[in-house]
């Protein structure tokens, strides 16, 4: 939970030219759709029936080597997982002054970890 503590406080921050859109995985902004997800990304997983936090390790076509994040034992942390079922993280915070349009609305459905 600390690595997803800390990856929210040290996320980089959008801040474009006046005219420049931010890019997707910016705030609420979805990925696009030849989106690759690569090494290092963190994602939302759908292992059976539930959400983890976890990083992508491999990329091989429609499959994505995934690690939990949070796994309680480690031996069992890393899993294969469809690229069906994950959902990129941000990777950019929206800038509230200039791009407050890509913030989530209020009483947007999100996904959240409870601590």
């Amino acid at each position: 939970m600390s690595q997803l503590q800390t990856l929210a406080r040290t996320t980089p921050l959008w801040i474009g030219g006046p005219d420049e859109s931010p890019p997707p995985l910016c705030g609420s902004i979805p990925p696009s759709k030849n989106h690759k997800v690569l090494p290092g990304d963190k994602v939302a997983a759908l292992n059976e029936e539930n959400w983890i936090l976890a990083e992508v390790i491999s990329n091989e076509g429609q499959i994505l080597l995934v690690e939990d994040i949070d796994a309680i034992d480690p031996k069992n942390s890393k899993m294969n997982i469809s690229k069906n079922c994950i959902i990129p993280l941000p990777q950019w915070r929206a800038n509230p002054q200039h791009s407050s349009q890509y913030l989530h609305d209020i009483g947007a459905a999100v996904m959240g970890i409870t601590i």
